[in-house]
């Protein structure tokens, strides 16, 4: 028999006869407090229940791939777990019912995830297009502030993900951790603790994700915790150990806080800086040759004390009119081939080439990434972005400019888009490329403005129009 509300959730099953099924139990029989109650299921990223349909997750399954290849391609950070694929698929779920339903996901902690990690978020912002075109309506903020959690938490440098996702050894690995980091699902704002903490302080072990169901079961069991950090209150009754809670975005006196705590209960990594690098570096000395002390201990100081770097990291980012200057940008006639992208990618390269910003291996690396991945790599409907890894073929940072006399068709994902504008940028090693990124991706956006700079037929115009959006 077919549910009489199951118009109502084309790719959802089982969810309204359950639902109608323990609300007429308690003598609930109202069409709109059943719906009301489904809807709010379908929100909660309640997936081990069953009620999306198989199809429905395969189609979301490829839409988070699909987000995953663009967000590699934009912010030049590769994602290729696919255990991080599954578990943005399961948010996306919910995703989907809370746009559907008009849920907006409402917290002072997304304010913050904005305010701290913008280019990131403008990046997430991009690259979930595809999710936009499944809503048929633009994404929240909101919403894309919690997508850009999962990539936040990410590890780029390990591409280690386990304490996100691996939940089965979850509590047999903390059992060994000095310091418990917990969150109320285990998921996203612990993991960006995680990834924070362990990297300020190294010669700590921090546990990996966990959700406080997760901290109740460890806190049975004998375990060498010291402390619990937590971005959720917790009933501190029944808990031995000391806990600090702070926000997921750790603000100054957050990180005061957390400071405090560790010096008192790991004095020895704070006392006598200096005598901490001595006793490393004599200890290397007796087991290998060092060729260079001097170096060895500026790595040192910055692996344990990493903090000033990334300030001087901070400092490092580029502004948008740091890479791009008059000669950057080019009206490309290409009458004579208008549907292929490699010639006009080859034709902006060699500028770089003449420019002694590439040379001749980095044109290769960007088509043998179009080759493995296809096309995929738009700013918007009407503009492409090449960019490859930065490496030995990548000298500078730059960005190149073509507009198209001639719009080019490519098939994304057996979408037609017509291709107006190609951009070859040449990214930093560190990531200082990603401010100017941002400020392009924002005039791209804008389209009043950018609509302006694509009719334009003189590129110094084109230029101070760009400029003048930027200052």
């Amino acid at each position: 028999m077919i549910h009489p509300y199951t118009k109502y959730f084309t790719v959802s099953v089982n969810v309204l006869s359950a639902v109608t099924d323990f609300t007429q139990r308690y003598g609930i029989g109202i069409k709109s407090e059943i719906l009301f109650f489904s809807e709010l299921i379908l929100c909660s990223q309640a997936d081990a229940v069953n009620y999306v349909t198989e199809s429905f997750k395969d189609k979301i399954l490829d839409v988070a791939q699909d987000i995953v290849n663009r967000y590699a391609s934009i912010s030049g950070i590769k994602i290729q777990s696919p255990k991080f694929v599954i578990a943005l698929s399961n948010h996306l779920y919910a995703s989907y019912f809370r746009s559907k339903f008009n849920f907006d996901f409402n917290s002072e902690a997304l304010s913050d995830v904005v305010h701290k990690f913008p280019e990131m978020v403008k990046f997430v912002q991009l690259s979930c297009s595809p999710l936009a075109k499944l809503f048929s309506k633009p994404i929240s903020i909101n919403e894309i502030a919690l997508i850009s959690l999962y990539f936040i938490s990410y590890d780029d440098l390990s591409d280690n993900i386990s304490h996100v996702l691996d939940r089965n050894d979850n509590i047999r690995d903390s059992l060994q951790s000095e310091v418990l980091l917990v969150c109320t699902s285990g998921v996203s704002s612990s993991a960006i603790l995680y990834s924070n903490l362990h990297k300020q302080y190294p010669l700590i072990t921090f546990s990996k994700s966990l959700s406080i169901d997760e901290l109740n079961k460890i806190l049975r069991i004998p375990n060498t915790a010291k402390l619990i950090i937590t971005t959720s209150p917790l009933n501190t009754k029944n808990i031995d150990l000391p806990v600090v809670q702070v926000k997921a975005m750790m603000d100054s006196e957050d990180h005061v806080k957390v400071e405090n705590q560790l010096r008192y209960y790991f004095p020895q990594l704070f006392i006598n800086r200096e005598k901490t690098l001595d006793n490393l570096i004599s200890i290397i000395q007796r087991n290998a040759q060092i060729k260079n002390i001097s170096n060895l201990r500026k790595d040192l100081d910055n692996y344990l004390y990493p903090t000033k770097d990334t300030v001087k990291r901070d400092k490092n980012k580029h502004n948008l009119m740091d890479l791009l200057n008059r000669s950057s940008i080019k009206i490309i006639d290409n009458l004579m081939n208008g549907t292929d992208l490699n010639p006009i990618i080859k034709e902006l390269s060699e500028e770089l080439e003449k420019k002694n910003i590439v040379t001749s291996g980095y044109c290769d690396d960007i088509l043998s990434l179009i080759d493995k991945y296809g096309p995929y790599m738009l700013l918007s409907s009407d503009t492409f972005l090449a960019h490859a890894a930065p490496s030995k073929h990548t000298r500078k940072m730059e960005i190149e400019i073509g507009i198209l006399k001639r719009p080019i068709k490519i098939s994304v994902n057996n979408i037609e888009e017509k291709i107006k504008c190609v951009i070859v940028l040449v990214p930093g090693f560190h990531h200082e490329h990603d401010k100017a990124l941002t400020q392009l991706i924002n005039i791209i956006t804008n389209r009043r403005l950018y609509d302006q700079i694509l009719s334009e037929t003189d590129t110094d115009k084109m230029y101070k129009l760009i400029k003048n959006s930027v200052q």
